[in-house]
């Protein structure tokens, strides 16, 4: 018998395509569909271009500890905005993006907090690499403070 006559034992598909459309394709799947409501980052609260940031760093305040830089600025017009800043000093790409991931996670917790007319720019230092959620968060949280972006 030839080895093209053989039944195979199982088989296995590599990435199938998944063609579904309408809402009935994300039925069953809630948990998988994209984040909706107050938890997302919306573009228009990210601080996208250069001139943006610039204007943070000039006319700001600045709020300094041993693992971020903070920077405030009053914004004319409504909305908060938020950037940040992680250059490769701070580590490798995996390590980038987890303090990013983290910056952003806490950006979302606590936005409703923050004033509205305020931009937000977070420099990591080489010193967030380390860090857990938690502390990153407790870090973020104490700068924000001190720099009075927070009401109440």
């Amino acid at each position: 018998m030839a080895a093209s006559e053989l039944p195979p034992l199982c088989t296995l598909e590599l990435n199938p395509p998944i063609r579904v459309a309408g809402k009935a394709a994300l039925e069953g799947m809630e948990e998988y569909a994209s984040v909706q409501g107050q938890e997302t980052f919306p573009r228009r609260e990210r601080l996208t271009r250069p001139g943006e940031y610039r204007a943070v760093f000039e006319h700001g305040r600045k709020s300094v500890g041993p693992e971020f830089v903070c920077y405030f600025a009053k914004r004319e017009g409504p909305g908060r905005k938020f950037g940040m800043a992680v250059s490769r000093k701070v580590g490798n790409a995996v390590t980038r993006n987890r303090v990013k991931r983290y910056l952003r996670e806490i950006y979302r917790r606590h936005r409703a907090d923050l004033w509205e007319d305020v931009s937000i720019v977070v420099v990591a230092r080489p010193a967030a690499s380390s860090l857990s959620f938690v502390s990153c968060q407790e870090s973020v949280q104490r700068l924000f403070r001190k720099g009075g972006a927070l009401r109440g």
